[in-house]
This record gives C-alpha cells, sequence and structure tokens, in this order.
C-alpha cells in the first residue's frame, strides 16, 4: 500500500514526427487518489451536508436480463423488471431514471412508468419534484405523477418558489405550477419576487403572481445598484462608470478606483480587475491584493484562485501523450492531479492566502475540510487554513460519513487512525478501512483482519481472510476460504459454504455469488433474490470510496 513507481508503463507515439520516449511516472495513493476523485464530483466549498444523505441512501441493485436491465431493492422487492428498458441511468430521490437507446424516461418507486423513454435529456427538480424533459431541443415538465405541466415545446423553463418562467423566440412568460398561462411569452426580461416585474417596448410593468396588472413601475435596479455602497465612517462608494469613487462623510473626495466590478464580502469589499482582485475594509481602505489566474467566490466564505506554475509538469504531458497516443480520454482517476502545474489556493474574506498555491496540491472543499499535499506528504485543512490532520502522511483516506472526525493514515507503510480532536489515536496495521458505527476493519502482518473500536481496542481479533464495515448489525467476513456472516462481537451469524462471491451488507442484504450466478442475500444467512442472474451491482456505492473490501 505504500506509495509506488509504475516502472513497467512504457509507449510511444510520434507527434510532429518525433517520437515520444517511454516514462516513468509516479502512481497517487490509492486512498487519497479516491479521496480527490469523490471530493471532485461535488460543488467546491458547498455549505450543503451531502455525508448524511448518501450514508442514509438506500440500496438498490442492478441486474439484467437478454440485454434489458431491472432494479431491486435491498429486501429483495424487484421495482422494474428486466423487460423494458436498456439501462437504470440514475435513481433520484423520487424517481428512477431509465433510459432505451439515446432516450430517457423516468419510474416511480412503485414500479410506474410516469414518463415514457422518449426524450433526448431528463432531470429531476428537488422543487415541487418536477421532471424537467428536452425533446429536439425544447423543453417541457412534468408533475411527479407523469402529468403534463408544460409540453416540451419551450427554449428553456426555469421553476421557482411559485412560479415558472417560460422562454420561447427570444422572449419570456409565466405560468402558475400546474403550468396554466399568466403572462403570455412576450415579454423582453421578467424578474419574480414577491411580485413579477415584466419588461416589454422599454417599459417595465408590476403585477401580482397571479398575473393581475398593478401598473407601469420603474426599471429593477441591477444586482450592483442594489449593493450597499455605504461606509462604516459614513462615507459611500460612487459608481461613475468603471471608476468606484468615495466620498467622504464630511462630503470631501476620497480614494478613486476602477475596476470591472465590486461586491461585498463579510467585512468589507473585494475589488476584480482583470486578474487583479483587492480586498477593502468596511471604511475602504485597501488590506490586500491579490494576482491571480482565477479568481471564484465559494458558499463557505472562501474565494478559491488558480495559479499557473512554471515549468513543465511531467505529469500533465504524461497525461497528455497518453490521451493522444492511446486515443483514450483520461479520466480523474487516471490524471496525475498531484503534479499538475495548475495550483488552486483558497484567500479568506479579507484577501489573506490561508491556503497557498505553493503546496503540491489544494483540494476543494468539502463540508468544511479539504484534502492538501505539502512536499509530498498529505493532510487536511479546515476553511480557517488551519490543520485538521498535519500533513505528515504518505497516504490518507476520504473522511467516513459515519465517523466524521476521522481518517486513515499510512506512514511508512503503518497505518493508523487520526482523529481531528484527538490526533493519531491507534496505529501499527497493514492496512485499514474507516470507522464506520463504532468499529473499523483493520490488517495485521499475516494479513488477517479484524476489527478495533474507538478507543484501539481489537473488539473482534485479527482471524479473517477478508471484513467489510459493519453498515448494519451484522457484516459479512471470508475466513478458510469461506464467506461467514458476523455479529459485533465476532459470533457467527451465518455460513455461505456455497458462495464465490459476496459483498458488503448494508441496508439488510448484500449481493452474493453462487455456481456463477449473482442474488442477494439477508444479513441473515437466508436468500431474498435466489442466485439466477448473470450480473448484478450495487448501484451508485458512494461507500467504494472510502472502504477496503479486498483479500
Amino acid at each position: 500500500m505504500k506509495r509506488h513507481f509504475i516502472k513497467a508503463f512504457a509507449f510511444s507515439c510520434a507527434i510532429a514526427g518525433t517520437a515520444i520516449p517511454a516514462f516513468i511516472t509516479e502512481a497517487a495513493p490509492p486512498m487519497a487518489d479516491n479521496a480527490v476523485c469523490f471530493y471532485s464530483a461535488f460543488p467546491n466549498g458547498s455549505t450543503e451536508n451531502y455525508s448524511t444523505e448518501i450514508a442514509s441512501a438506500p440500496r438498490y441493485y442492478v441486474f439484467e436480463e437478454k440485454g434489458k436491465q431491472g432494479l431491486i431493492d435491498s429486501f429483495g422487492k424487484t421495482i422494474i423488471p428486466a423487460a423494458n428498458y436498456d439501462k437504470i441511468y440514475n435513481i433520484f430521490k423520487h424517481h428512477i431514471v431509465v433510459k432505451n437507446g439515446k432516450k430517457y424516461g423516468a419510474v416511480n418507486f412503485d414500479g410506474k412508468e410516469v414518463v415514457a423513454p422518449l426524450y433526448e435529456r431528463l432531470g429531476c427538480y428537488t422543487k415541487h419534484n418536477f421532471i424537467q424533459v428536452t425533446l429536439k431541443d425544447k423543453y417541457g415538465l412534468f408533475a411527479s405523477d407523469g402529468t403534463v405541466i408544460l409540453p416540451p415545446e419551450y427554449d428553456y423553463v426555469s421553476v421557482d418558489d411559485n412560479v415558472i418562467k417560460v422562454f420561447s423566440n427570444k422572449k419570456v412568460g409565466v405560468t402558475d405550477l400546474n403550468g396554466k398561462i399568466i403572462l403570455p411569452c412576450e415579454f423582453d426580461s421578467i424578474l419574480v419576487n414577491d411580485n413579477i416585474i415584466a419588461k416589454k417596448d422599454e417599459k417595465y410593468w408590476q403585477y401580482q403572481i397571479n398575473g393581475t396588472l398593478i401598473g407601469e413601475t420603474d426599471a429593477p435596479k441591477t444586482p450592483e445598484e442594489l449593493l450597499n455602497y455605504k461606509l462604516s465612517n459614513g462615507g459611500q462608494i460612487i459608481k461613475d462608470g468603471k471608476n468606484y469613487n468615495v466620498i467622504n462623510a464630511d462630503g470631501t473626495p476620497g480614494v478613486s478606483v476602477k475596476a470591472d466590478y465590486i461586491a461585498r464580502t463579510d467585512n468589507g469589499f473585494y475589488v476584480v480587475n482583470k486578474n487583479k482582485y483587492s480586498f477593502y475594509d468596511s471604511n475602504f481602505n485597501l488590506v490586500n491584493e491579490v494576482k491571480a489566474d482565477s479568481f471564484t467566490r465559494l458558499d463557505n466564505g472562501l474565494f478559491a484562485i488558480t495559479r499557473k506554475k512554471s515549468g513543465l509538469s511531467l505529469g500533465g504531458l504524461l497525461s497528455t501523450a497518453i490521451a493522444f497516443g492511446t486515443g483514450t480520454p483520461l479520466y480523474p482517476g487516471q490524471v496525475n492531479w498531484m503534479r499538475s502545474n495548475i495550483k488552486t489556493g483558497y484567500l479568506d474574506s479579507t484577501g489573506t492566502e490561508i491556503i497557498p498555491t505553493k503546496n503540491d496540491y489544494n483540494g476543494t472543499f468539502f463540508e468544511g475540510h479539504a484534502l492538501v499535499m505539502v512536499k509530498d506528504k498529505f493532510g487536511y485543512v479546515d476553511t480557517a487554513g488551519n490543520y485538521l490532520v498535519p500533513a505528515e502522511f504518505d497516504d490518507i483516506s476520504a473522511f467516513s460519513f459515519y465517523d466524521p472526525d476521522v481518517v486513515v493514515v499510512e506512514k511508512d507503510d503503518d497505518f493508523g487512525f487520526y482523529d481531528t480532536k484527538k490526533g493519531l489515536f491507534t496505529s501499527g496495521y497493514t492496512a485499514a478501512s474507516n470507522f464506520v458505527n463504532g468499529l473499523a476493519p483493520i490488517a495485521i502482518a499475516e494479513n488477517k483482519w479484524g476489527y478495533i473500536d474507538r478507543t484501539g481496542n481489537k473488539v473482534i481479533r485479527p482471524k479473517f481472510d477478508m471484513v467489510t464495515p459493519f453498515f448494519d448489525e451484522n457484516a459479512m467476513t471470508k475466513i478458510n476460504g469461506y464467506y461467514r456472516i458476523i455479529n459485533k462481537t465476532g459470533d457467527t451469524v451465518a455460513n455461505l459454504e456455497t458462495a464465490e462471491e459476496a459483498g458488503a451488507l448494508k441496508n439488510g442484504s448484500a449481493p452474493i455469488k453462487i455456481d456463477g450466478k449473482w442474488g442477494i442475500v439477508a444479513d441473515n444467512g437466508s436468500m431474498l433474490v435466489e442466485a439466477v442472474y448473470k450480473d448484478l451491482k450495487i448501484f451508485n456505492d458512494f461507500d467504494s470510496y472510502f472502504y477496503n473490501y479486498q483479500e
């Protein structure tokens, strides 16, 4: 599990008649690579709590028969038989997205088809549980029960709290949430707040939400015009074209700055002028100036910046050469993110660079933490730039959904666990996996697996060839070549002597392979679904990013 080098990878291809020789490239440490792949899938700095939702998500199994896919829940109930759809494409909170050829449809969790697979694209709104579709690049909406709200005849549709905006032929209108027209599609722009302000022929008209005309009104203020430019000392900022001029409280002129735009921070202002970003306090005194190639304000109050590191990146060159030479696109786990020459850093609301771009790698922020690599060592930082886990480990896992304070760390082939509140509290293992429900799988020198608790005590001694986490009260293990279900004291619940393969138990069940076919076994060892399927997979198994099921 120690970081290693791939020495047997060799290739050559011709670029402008020049042969590129074989390279030796560094492989990303496996736990850190999984963490990067997972965190990169979420919006940087989002304040949403994804972990709770993912950890509590029900388990579903996708199976296949005669080229068609079906869906089974964790209790063995068939939701969608393998008869009508080529692919189970996605699962949302209220709908299952199915696919036939290149067309998408939706099925509810009772197995009823609510939208036939006739559409080029299909997405589900969490707001009102609407289903959005496109057909021949025209947008429409369905209710969650399949009732047509808007036929697919609009250039775009946008769902607000109380109304739907519809766009057609560069004009916009409004319908209610049932698709009834409130304002026809004949306005140049529409702003919806407590009322509706609609622009037509350079005039602005105000309507009640139900479409009743209130009368002509002034143009709504732009976001910049709505910005409070008053300063703490009684002065104010006056915009004049691209110049922002400070007028002091006594009426005398103050500083003047040229900028593309200005916006507020938690304790002042920031000014953007090309690739220079200036931060001011609440009296518009300059605090910091930062130069960067890109600049993004995050929901968590930080600012993400990027800078291009000078010099040739071997990892970047290698990745490009692989893609060019083989014609194969590179996916996140294949890209040498450790050696990219585009470096991310983070600023606080005063423009102070709390997480510098000079680090080898700074990851995206996920629920208050970001993975960092400094001088080839891994750790985690919080939104203040403080280390939650010091950057001193050769490899490091993502944070567990089930115990968000602990990560698995590895240094010099020695695995252990680091608690952000207590530090490194146990180590000395040849392999380890994240804590789930108070227990963590660990392996010792003979590659035998057992479990420890949060104090580091071995509550189930290492004797198994393979173990899985205790997502439920029981867990799947393997010993002496046979699969076995055990409880949290290590007692045997069921021996699965005919099983050739088996996965982790979660939500009361696990996939199991018997005589070359797949089925579903319950946590007590009984068969929920007989092993009759050639292929059966857990849908969106996020846990595979964090937990080692391998022998």
